[in-house]
């Protein structure tokens, strides 16, 4: 994959990317105004100077999109959510 460019591959959830979502499941509940827990389910990434992750996360009965970016130092940040959003839908760049 070329620098800047989304990967197409749609990955399962795995032990990273629930890491990753673990610290900012705060800054989650926050934007999407829920407590409940926030299952990993599907994601992208997007190599910058860092990396991009568009995570399909489910939240109680609902799904929400996010886009978390995780800099060169490994610091991880919750960059947007996209709330709204079904089991089918699929993880857009955003």
């Amino acid at each position: 994959m070329a620098l800047g460019g989304v990967s197409q591959e749609i990955k399962q959830a795995d032990n990273e990317i629930r890491e990753i979502v673990n610290k900012v499941k705060s800054e989650i509940a926050e934007k999407l105004g829920k407590t409940a827990e926030v299952e990993p389910i599907s994601y992208k990434t997007q190599t910058v100077a860092g990396t991009n992750y568009f995570v399909k996360v489910k939240v109680a009965d609902s799904f929400a999109h996010l886009r978390i970016y995780k800099d060169l130092s490994q610091a991880v940040s919750l960059h947007s959510v996209q709330d709204g959003k079904t089991s089918e839908d699929n993880i857009e760049y955003f």
